[in-house]
């Protein structure tokens, strides 16, 4: 197929005979960090702090595709569409105004993203040194620095998501539903990983299973209505997101059964020979930006959303098997299941833009970082089949352990986020499953915090 581009625990050796007993005074040492709560909540700022900067320094302002171009475009000149969520190019434009770049946007997001998860180590009297360790892996972790990098609205949403996860093991359930329709502010989809949070939240929430449930449905029902009820209040364009997808599916149907194409809102743009030249599982960008080729009018596409609508619904029955060729494809483009390289692991650069934005590429540490992302960049830890896996074994390790509920739905939560996408997935961009690389730390720091935490008020179902 074609493919477009656009820009481990480790066993230890025992040591040799006479060797000095240095494992024991290190381990002694860490435990002893571990119990100590100023000596902890030090170390933690200074990590946070020199991860935070490193990154910054790195990519500031911000590494941007053209989807946060856009979105800063918007915000700086109060002019949005739908095809983002508002907030996030109102918080960009904002930066903008207030700093002439968004670099204030981009230095939030890498404080508040390890900031987020040191909190989750910083529970008084509870930090073993593996929760330490799970936490520095984090940090250090290509699959996230090499993401967090980047102002994308998919590490936006991972924040608040962070956030709620905290608010749910210190006993916050309100201030967890808040963050969790925030979340759902700045990306659409950030309902599925919200959905399965929703049981222990509705589990502090209300004793009552009834309550539980009315709880429950009114988290969902502000994540559905809050985000376009903001687009409506800034009078957004609407660009109907939605007819994205159902285009991407008409195609990957009608390039496999010609004899429905004829009739197809789509035969209005393209010819079929140019609709299978348009068509690829790794994404449905071209369908609508192609140098050079006709593509499908993606402005046209609110005017046609009745017959979209009804063509979708009217085609699936009819070809069933090739829309689920279809989304089978598209999926195993989604977790990189091909051999080769990466469809797009990570954003390279800033794309070109009107205000000359760029990041610091004579600064050692881009050139430090840089080397490292492309070395690892084909590796399965920019491959979304490694995350899924290692978050599937978190959710069946933390039922098995029945120590740490909160840790099982956090899990889940990644894993729903990424299933998801072989329903409603356009493109294969690893950033996708970003929310999931996150929960299999979570998780992890989660059951290593376990065995002194089996009351924790997240833990209740």
């Amino acid at each position: 197929m074609r493919m477009w581009r656009t820009s481990t625990g480790a066993a230890g050796a025992l040591p040799a005979a006479g060797a000095p007993a240095s494992a024991p005074a290190w381990s002694s040492g860490m435990a002893a960090l571990a119990r100590d709560e100023a000596a902890r909540a030090a170390l933690l700022r200074v990590l946070v702090v020199g991860w935070s900067l490193a990154v910054f320094a790195a990519y500031q302002p911000g590494l941007m595709t053209p989807d946060s171009i856009g979105q800063y475009w918007q915000g700086i000149h109060w002019y949005f569409g739908t095809w983002a969520p508002p907030l996030g190019s109102m918080l960009s434009g904002l930066a903008g105004k207030l700093a002439g770049s968004p670099w204030p946007l981009f230095l939030a997001q890498v404080v508040a993203l390890p900031a987020g998860m040191a909190a989750l180590v910083r529970r008084p009297g509870h930090a073993p040194v593996a929760t330490l360790a799970v936490f520095v892996a984090f940090l250090v972790a290509p699959p996230v620095w090499g993401i967090a990098n980047t102002l994308y609205k998919d590490v936006w949403m991972v924040v608040p998501l962070v956030f709620a996860v905290v608010a749910l093991r210190r006993g916050h359930p309100v201030a967890a539903a808040v963050a969790a329709v925030i979340a759902a502010l700045l990306r659409y989809n950030a309902i599925f990983a919200v959905v399965p949070l929703l049981v222990p939240m509705t589990a502090q929430l209300a004793r009552t299973r009834v309550g539980r449930a009315v709880a429950g449905a009114a988290v969902i029902a502000a994540c559905l209505v809050v985000p376009p009820a903001v687009a409506r209040a800034v009078r957004a364009i609407d660009e109907w997101p939605l007819g994205s997808l159902l285009v991407y599916d008409l195609a990957g149907i009608e390039v496999e059964r010609p004899d429905l194409f004829a009739g197809s809102v789509l035969a209005k743009d393209v010819s079929l020979e140019e609709l299978r030249a348009l068509y690829s599982p790794y994404t449905g960008a071209p369908l609508f930006w192609e140098p050079n080729r006709r593509t499908i009018q993606k402005d046209l596409l609110p005017a046609r959303r009745a017959q979209l609508e009804a063509e979708w619904l009217h085609t699936l029955p009819k070809a069933w098997k090739e829309y689920l060729r279809h989304r089978v494809r598209v999926f195993e483009a989604q977790l990189a299941l091909q051999r080769g390289p990466v469809f797009l692991p990570f954003q390279l650069d800033i794309e070109a833009n009107p205000w000359g934005f760029d990041v610091p590429k004579a600064g050692a540490a881009w050139r430090i970082a840089e080397r490292v992302r492309h070395r690892l960049k084909d590796t399965p830890l920019f491959r979304g089949w490694l995350w899924l896996a290692l978050s599937a074994a978190g959710c069946i390790a933390a039922a098995a352990l029945r120590r740490e509920k909160l840790a099982a739905w956090v899990a889940a939560s990644g894993l729903a986020y990424t299933l998801a996408y072989a329903v409603i997935g356009v493109a294969a961009d690893f950033r996708y499953v970003y929310w999931t690389v996150i929960t299999v730390f979570i998780t992890a720091m989660l059951l290593a915090d376990a065995p002194a935490t089996a009351g924790a008020p997240g833990s209740e179902e």
